[in-house]
This record gives structure tokens, C-alpha cells and sequence, in this order.
């Protein structure tokens, strides 16, 4: 089933910039305050495990399997895709070189707001 598959994976606990209680299994980013989603194209530092309130501890996936909300509905999604961030933190296809792509899709989407099962490889440049 999507967004079943989950490893322990590397990661660590950062301080929550903002109120992330509704982004669970979106890209984050890391900055001077802790960590933040990320934006359309921004630098991923990896996935958001837990759902932290401003200040709290936020779980982060940097490298393994785990889940991760996409957006496949403009540009389906299928196995094997390069996901970089679009708005809020969301996972969509990468379809232009050298993009900063932060996971690699294990299920296949075709909806928004779905889950899915990816492996998290914190950020690498696409070659499409």
C-alpha cells in the first residue's frame, strides 16, 4: 500500500521554526531558528516525521525510507520519479535538469495530498 514502507533512516531533532502541526511527511528546510517547510524549489533538508508546534522538537528524516505528502495530479508521479519541493513543503515530479530533488517516489500518484512511500535523499541536483 502507498505510504506504508517506512525504515529507520538517518536523521535527528531540530527546533520547530514555526507551527508545523499540519506538515507531517513534507520537505523541510533548516535555518538559523530551526526548521521551516521548504518552498517551490528551495534546498531540502529533508522530511518532517512528527508534527511540532513552534519551539518543539521536529523529527527529520535526511536519508531512508519513509513517507512523503505529493502532488500528482498536474504531473503524475510513478516509480522511480525525482521529487523537489513545490509550495508548503509538498513533493512533486522534477521535470527540468539540474533541480534540487530531495527524494525518489516508490509508489506511483496521480492526486494531491497524497502519501506515499519515497526514499528520502536529503537534496541532489537532477539530471533529467
Amino acid at each position: 500500500m502507498p505510504g506504508e514502507r517506512t525504515t529507520e533512516g538517518l536523521g535527528d531533532s531540530y527546533a520547530a521554526a514555526a507551527d508545523l502541526t499540519t506538515h507531517q511527511y513534507k520537505f523541510v528546510k533548516l535555518g538559523a531558528s530551526g526548521i521551516d517547510v521548504t518552498g517551490a524549489g528551495e534546498a531540502m533538508f529533508g522530511v518532517l516525521l512528527n508534527d511540532p508546534n513552534t519551539g518543539l522538537a521536529g523529527s527529520v528524516m535526511h536519508f531512508g525510507i519513509g513517507n512523503l505528502v505529493v502532488n500528482g495530479n498536474s504531473v503524475n508521479i510513478a516509480p522511480g520519479d525525482p521529487l523537489e519541493s513545490a509550495a508548503n513543503g509538498i513533493g512533486v515530479k522534477s521535470t527540468a535538469d539540474k533541480k534540487l530533488v530531495g527524494a525518489i517516489a516508490i509508489d506511483p500518484a496521480t492526486a494531491d495530498g497524497v502519501i506515499i512511500s519515497v526514499i528520502v535523499l536529503c537534496r541532489l541536483q537532477a539530471s533529467v
